[in-house]
């Protein structure tokens, strides 16, 4: 312990500088967030340019400073001054660790508490966030750049490779269309960012251990350059249906769902379509009936799988993009795919049938919180703090909510309740087409700590308040459908002439 201290109070006069470049970006990272709670009133006015640049500086400030605390005993080679000196490994490692713990992590820590100090949250009861915040810190940044530092001798040396992974990175992206076309995997993208983070950990922890131990360069070289393509090639390969299938599985509310049936809509029959795209492709949509829906609930599709299929014609199926065949508007759901104008002809005269799999998610447990206008913030419970009042350039009313940490899981809907009362509310934007995320756990992989939205009223009239109403997911589930004898000639929309 006593050589641990002593290397540590050496890194601090040897990186002053660097600390204190570290230290006053933390500081205005702190400021500027907590500034802007002040101007949230003003939507426009909590997305300037310094918030911005500070999301860039205060990275780079930890990426120099951990690899100059790392590189200060540089572990490649074995001509380095600091081996003649009777270092343990375990005290230089836990000096570095601590290093970066206490001008790190403490000050994010720090930082993180006076923002949504600011936005009116206890930090007492955010502690959950703030303590997850840091273990991502460590997952997602961190270790990857301590354990690259490892690896390299210095500086220019760590720049260099950083810059050609990063060339790697992009030249993949540019070459692989299954990551840059539909990449993005709305509510359960959690899943994959954290597949990225255990492969990252479980290769980042043995390299920098096994570097400090034993400065096998070459051999931890090689386990890095393995998990990257690890994480490259195999995240991504992770199919939708079994990360729906994982979240399916998580931990749940007890709900029968046996009475849930998928069939076709025959009350919007006039829904259903077969849209020639040009030369190429036929657009089909087909609307579907989901019944069974436990009283008090609704559900929310998430992705759909579907084969069509036809006698003496192979059949058509969907490829790896589950949660693109779909439309949902309004609570209508309908199955939306395009197949080839070749195999179209063949099947358009024929009884087809569709067979396939949805996937739904059922919401309930509805609450409904009132918001006085112009009254201070109102804790709305799964969504964070919220208040109403009148909104510049926005209409008669709006709400604004901030959350803290953890990412929004709920549907929300707002409606304003008029000053006259009359027993009727104006419903208005609801926020259900934005972003949520299903993860289970109490922050998302951001530097930010407080999330902002806001929701306003475009009739007129003087309103009381608003009242926000949330229903939480309670399951997730998959259930199939088959649908017979649907002829598709009956609904084709001619745009281009058919041979």
């Amino acid at each position: 312990m006593r050589q641990t201290l002593h290397i540590f109070r050496k890194d601090i006069r040897h990186l002053r500088y660097e600390i204190a470049a570290a230290l006053l970006i933390a500081a205005a990272f702190a400021f500027a967030g907590a500034r802007r709670a002040r101007d949230f009133s003003e939507p426009g006015a909590n997305q300037g340019f310094a918030w911005g640049l500070l999301l860039f500086l205060l990275p780079l400030a930890w990426w120099i400073l951990i690899a100059r605390v790392v590189h200060d005993e540089p572990l490649p080679g074995d001509r380095q001054f600091w081996v003649t000196r009777p270092y343990a490994w375990k005290s230089l490692l836990g000096a570095k660790a601590l290093f970066i713990a206490v001008f790190v992590h403490l000050p994010l820590l720090v930082a993180d508490a006076v923002i949504i100090q600011a936005y009116g949250f206890s930090p007492i009861h955010q502690l959950t966030g703030l303590l997850w915040t840091q273990v991502l810190l460590a997952a997602a940044f961190v270790l990857p750049v301590a354990a690259l530092s490892t690896l390299t001798a210095g500086l220019l040396q760590l720049v260099l490779t950083s810059l050609a992974f990063s060339i790697a990175v992009l030249l993949y992206n540019l070459s692989a269309p299954l990551l840059h076309r539909y990449a993005f995997w709305p509510e359960l993208e959690w899943m994959r960012i954290y597949s990225a983070l255990l492969l990252v950990v479980a290769a980042s922890v043995p390299i920098i251990v096994w570097q400090y131990a034993r400065r096998k360069t070459t051999s931890t070289r090689t386990i890095g350059v393995a998990a990257t393509l690890l994480v490259l090639f195999g995240v991504p390969a992770l199919p939708w249906t079994t990360a729906f299938a994982i979240q399916s599985r998580l931990p749940s509310k007890r709900v029968d769902l046996s009475s849930i049936q998928i069939a076709f809509d025959s009350n919007r029959k006039w829904a259903a379509r077969a849209l020639f795209q040009g030369k190429d492709q036929v657009r089909i949509e087909l609307p579907l009936e989901i019944t069974g829906i436990p009283s008090g609930t609704e559900v929310k599709p998430d992705g759909l799988t579907v084969n069509i299929e036809a006698a003496g014609v192979r059949s058509w199926r969907a490829d790896r993009t589950p949660w693109t065949y779909f439309e949902n508007e309004w609570n209508a759901t309908s199955l939306d795919t395009a197949v080839d104008t070749g195999w179209y002809r063949q099947i358009r005269n024929e009884p087809v049938t569709f067979r396939g799999s949805l996937y739904l998610t059922l919401y309930g447990d509805g609450r409904t919180t009132v918001i006085p206008f112009q009254s201070r913030s109102v804790l709305v419970p799964n969504v964070g703090l919220c208040s109403a009042g009148p909104g510049p350039g926005m209409g008669n009313g709006a709400v604004f909510c901030s959350s803290g940490f953890r990412p929004r899981r709920d549907l929300i809907s707002f409606s304003f309740i008029p000053a006259v009362q009359d027993g009727s509310r104006t419903r208005t934007g609801q926020s259900r087409l934005e972003f949520l995320s299903y993860s289970p756990f109490p922050a998302g992989l951001s530097l930010e700590p407080v999330t902002q939205f806001f929701s306003f009223n475009t009739e007129p009239g003087a309103f009381a308040g608003a009242a926000v109403q949330t229903l939480e997911p309670l399951a997730h589930i998959r259930r199939e459908f088959e649908i017979r004898d649907i002829r598709l000639r009956d609904f084709e929309v001619r745009l281009t002439p058919i041979h």
